[in-house]
Order: C-alpha cells, then structure tokens, then sequence
C-alpha cells in the first residue's frame, strides 16, 4: 500500500473526485486526526490512467488573474415563507424550483442529523428542496452524487450542482471527463465560502452539545432568522420539536468557525476565493446592504435576508432571467460586494499558532477540552479590550 497523494494535503479539498472517478478503485478515503477526509493510492491496483489528476480541484494552486465577466444583483424572493427558511435572500430556492419545474434534478447539501453529517443528495421534487435550505457550516460529502449526476445527464436532465467553490470545480472537472458531451446540461451554483471544519469535528461538537443541554438534538440550524437576518442566532429543535434560539457566540463550534480557527489546510490557500469564480452563478449574503438601503429601494425588506448574486457564464445568466418574475432585485456594483465579502478577493487568513492549539486539543482533550479553550480565548478576549 503506497501513501502516495494525488495533491499535496494543505491543497487536498476533500472533495472525493479521485475516489470516484478511478476505473480500478484504486483510491481510498482516509480521516487525518483532526477529522478531515483526503485520498491515497494503492499502488498495486493503479492503472497510471491520469483520471485523478484530471478531477482534482487542489492542483489549481492559483487564483487566475482574469475576472469573469460577471454582473452583479442583490436579489430576494417574493415568497415570505421560503424568504423566512432560508439563510439569505431565498434566490437558491428560486432556481431550484425553476429547474424542476423544467423536469430537471438539483444537487446540494442536507443534514443528517441522524448519523450527524453533512451530504450532497439528489432531489427531484419541489417538497424536498426545502431539506436543501439554510447554511451548513461543515464539509459536505459528495461521494454519493458522481455517479448519480452524470446518470440524471445522459437522461438529458437539466441539473443544477450548488456547493462551496471546490466542490462545483471539482463536480465540472467529473463530468468533463466522465461524459462531456452532456456537459452542457449541468448548471452550478457556488457560494461564497469561508472555509469548512470536519464532519468529525462537528459531530464530536454535537455529541457533547447534547451532554452539556441535556437534551436529545433532533436539529442544529446554523442560523435563523427568528430575531434578524444578521442576529448571528443559532436554533435548536430537540426530538419534541421544541425549539430553543442561542446565540453563536454561546458554543466553540461557531465561536471558533467565525474566527477562521478550524477550517481545513486547503482553505487558507484557496485558488477558488476570488473574483474568478467557478459557478455559473455565484450566491452569497449580500452583507452590507442595509447600511445603503438607499441605494436599494427596489427590495422592500433587506432586514429579512438579500442574496448576493453573480451571474458568470450565458447559462448562469439563462436561468436567472427564468425566475425573475418572482424576485426583487436590484443590479450592484461589484466592488460593493467586495467589501463585505472578503473570499471574493483572497482565501480566509491563517492564525496557525491558535489553530494548533485547538487541534492539539481536540485531539488530546476532545470536546470537553476544545469547549474548555473557548472560554479561555473568550476571558482572553475581555481582558484585552478591558486594557484597550
């Protein structure tokens, strides 16, 4: 058995493409000891076919210096329900619907809240898009949806891929070299993204959560809107369905993910995190915006959530034009965007010496410990702007 690595770890995504492109299975997924997934290869069963290397996003160690030739909106839907689900300003949900109604699939991200991960699923229908709402701020696993994907293509179906920027790169490399003559019936979403700590790392988090509470968690919603769109307000539903609003700041799951502390080594060196993006259309929180309200008078009510929408390519383009009868939307400048959405100009900034830390800690101390660090940082903190 060889260790041998497609690309190296700091630039290893995690993304699965590897795994699932080789015609011998010759690639296998391993956990470091911080919980994040990569790749390694059994030297024995390769073929030295090169298929690998194609699919791997972590090879594009730079940003490109070129900008697509983009255009810029904040949107938000006209639907109050949808608008009150989801994350921002309820545009995903939008295109999602749009593509099934033209009898396509769309792809992207679920909780399992069972087996307490992230994954990719295929949906076929307007009742389940709603399991795709919200922000999930951990690494989902795409291993399920390859196959799937290209299946749904060769069928001529429309399909709709929306996930981090490494995710879609990966997911258009797949199909470029599995069937590209169907290529053309894929259409994708990226987001604006941070970065994404383990499944692992969220699941020990969620395990000890329900300890501490003393209570059996059926959901973990990152954020809802119940006090604001930018409340920073966590919600918890337990098996009862009684549901209990936090603030993020009260857990070192996001404590520590709002700081940049504990996302994976491919995020801080991100080729994806700049204005070159790797979706037909881009989605984000248009952060910001309700200090120019303004300049926005077309969106009636920016304090419930505007999207941040880029359309890169003629497809992205095609099918935003196909759902604006049902959103308010207002073109922006870029460079506005820009300035309340760093990972649209440079990968998140490393703090190496507290990220150490952290993970010597989870990996000795686990949760309990990892929680025990946050309060320290957190009394650390207070002492600091005290003196200041």
């Amino acid at each position: 058995m060889s260790n041998e690595r497609i690309c190296k770890q700091e630039y290893c995504t995690g993304c699965e493409a590897c795994i699932n492109i080789c015609p011998t299975k010759a690639i296998e997924r391993i956990t470091d000891t911080n919980g994040f997934v990569g790749a390694k290869i059994n030297e024995n069963k390769c073929l030295h076919c090169g298929k690998c290397s194609r699919v791997c996003p972590g090879l594009d160690s730079k940003q490109p210096l070129d900008t697509n030739a983009f255009t810029c909106y904040a949107g938000q839907t006209l639907d109050s329900e949808i608008l009150l689900n989801s994350s921002s300003g309820g545009i995903f949900s939008a295109l999602a619907f749009k593509i099934i109604e033209n009898g396509g699939v769309v792809c992207g991200a679920v909780m399992d809240h069972d087996t307490l991960t992230v994954k990719h699923i295929i949906v076929t229908n307007k009742e389940d898009l709603k399991r795709l709402y919200g922000s999930k701020y951990v690494q989902s696993s795409l291993s399920d949806c390859y196959s799937s994907i290209i299946q749904n293509l060769k069928k001529g179906k429309q399909v709709l891929f929306c996930g981090t920027p490494c995710q879609v790169s990966a997911m258009k490399k797949y199909v470029n070299v599995s069937d590209k003559k169907h290529s053309s019936h894929l259409i994708t979403i990226d987001l604006v993204c941070h970065g994404v700590p383990s499944q692992q790392f969220y699941a020990d988090f969620i395990k000890w959560l329900d300890k501490k509470k003393s209570i059996d968690i059926d959901e973990f919603i990152f954020r809802t809107k119940d006090k604001g769109w930018n409340c920073n307000s966590i919600q918890i539903v337990d098996k009862n369905q009684e549901k209990t609003i936090y603030d993020s700041t009260e857990f070192y799951y996001t404590w520590f993910f709002s700081h940049g502390y504990t996302y994976r080594d491919s995020c801080y060196s991100c080729s994806k995190a700049g204005s070159k993006r790797e979706g037909d259309i881009t989605l984000g929180d248009f952060w910001g915006i309700d200090k120019h309200k303004e300049l926005f008078s077309e969106i009636e009510s920016i304090e419930k959530g505007v999207s941040l929408i880029l359309l890169n390519t003629e497809k992205g383009v095609d099918l935003f034009e196909q759902i604006r009868d049902g959103i308010s939307v207002k073109e922006a400048d870029f460079s506005f965007a820009v300035k309340y959405n760093g990972q649209l100009s440079h990968p998140v900034n490393i703090h190496k010496q507290w990220r150490k830390i952290i993970f010597f800690t989870y990996r000795h101390g686990g949760a309990n410990g990892v929680a025990a660090l946050c309060e320290i940082e957190k009394k650390l903190l207070g002492i600091l702007k005290n003196e200041v």
